[in-house]
């Protein structure tokens, strides 16, 4: 036993006097501590005089190690120690995705560390490994919240969809209001987060197929009030036509104080027989034939400009008269400024000009109304 142990205490010596320490195998080097304790004790007991030296020996040369190992145990834990603090100060970070990387990177270099004490392993392994937990915890939830939203907007999608579609249904009872319901619709879809990548190109497709059909539903209707405006143009313009009829026919005791309006009027058109009636209103005296031949000139005029417009042929009895008319507007401009107006724009206008045109003789009136009328219908077909 003796003899073994000096055997031992010189493996020793020369395991730690020639080893290179800045390349050692740390795990190695505590198996051996742990070997030369072991094998200390199994060769017992020796002469207690003999020994004492070599026991003495036996402790320094295993303090020396022991040494070595606790210096290189504190390095290794004061390193994990500052991978543990790194991982923490990523708990609050707000580049989330960046501070997984950076986690995933620690655990790596965790891995890396060397050895520690095994108390030491388990409680900095806990810190280190709650610290990332937290942090993939909190990506989780994040992909929680994520996942939650994108179902809430794929329910607010569907349900503007929805909203969309029903106005397009409604859209002729106001479509003012409905352009403006039709506006907030696409604010809030266009406002809407992110949607789950299977059903984002569903829900955009039903999306632009809902609003084309409002669309066309919106232009639908608004023809058709643009129309009802125009018919109610020409009730209200042949009601004046009557109102004057009959006061330069000397009957009736006055003129109406109002319009029989039952759908609103285009544009100015509502001002216009506003000015008509109360021009009505004011007469005092006879209208003289020169102002009637005046306003039926007014007619005529309107007649031709709606027939050049509409590249329609005039009666032939007015072709020569036409062409001087042409001629003369031209020399004034005024044939430009017709001819920067859209077609159906100008027909609006030409129609809102005849509503203005006050008293004319019954018959001139007939005969002008019958052409203008068939002039706009062909021009506008």
């Amino acid at each position: 036993n003796f003899v073994a142990r000096q055997n031992i205490c010189q493996q020793l010596d020369d395991y730690l006097h020639k080893t290179d320490w800045t390349k050692i195998d740390w795990r190695a080097a505590r198996e051996i501590f742990e070997l030369a304790k072991q094998e200390w004790r199994d060769h017992s007991p020796v002469e207690r005089k003999a020994g004492k030296d070599l026991q003495v020996r036996f402790n320094d040369l295993l303090q020396e190690l022991q040494n070595r190992l606790e210096r290189e145990f504190e390095k290794n834990a004061q390193a994990r120690r500052v991978l543990i603090a790194e991982a923490e100060s990523l708990l609050n970070a707000t580049d989330l995705n960046g501070a997984i990387e950076k986690a995933k990177q620690l655990q790596r270099q965790w891995k890396e560390t060397g050895m520690v004490t095994p108390r030491e392993d388990g409680k900095l392994w806990k810190q280190f490994r709650a610290a990332c937990d937290g942090l993939f915890s909190r990506r989780d939830q994040q992909r929680a919240d994520a996942q939650a939203e994108r179902d809430r907007n794929v329910s607010e999608a569907e349900a503007i969809c929805d909203q969309i579609d029903k106005l397009a249904e409604s859209v002729t009872l106001d479509t003012h209001s409905a352009h403006e319901q039709f506006h907030q619709l696409q604010e809030q879809f266009e406002q809407l987060g992110a949607l789950p990548k299977e059903q984002a190109d569903t829900l955009r497709r039903r999306y632009r197929a809902v609003s084309d059909h409002f669309r066309q539903g919106l232009n639908h209707a608004q023809i058709q009030a643009r129309s009802r405006r125009f018919d109610s143009l020409w009730q209200v313009s042949e009601w004046l036509d009557d109102q004057e009829a009959h006061w330069l026919a000397g009957e009736g005791a006055g003129a109406p104080q109002s319009l029989p309006v039952t759908e609103p009027l285009p544009g100015q058109a509502e001002s216009v027989a506003q000015q008509r009636l109360k021009a009505l209103q004011g007469v005092s005296a006879a209208i003289t034939e020169s102002e009637l031949a005046d306003n039926a000139e007014k007619l005529h005029t309107l007649c031709l400009r709606l027939e050049i417009a509409g590249d329609l042929e005039s009666p032939a009895d007015d072709r020569e008269f036409r062409m001087q008319f042409q001629i003369a507007r031209f020399n004034r401009g005024n044939a430009q400024r017709d001819s920067q107006l859209a077609l159906g724009e100008l027909l609006e206008q030409l129609q809102v000009e005849w509503l203005g045109v006050g008293p004319v003789a019954a018959d001139e009136r007939q005969r002008y109304s019958a052409r203008f009328r068939r002039a706009l219908q062909l021009a506008s077909a």
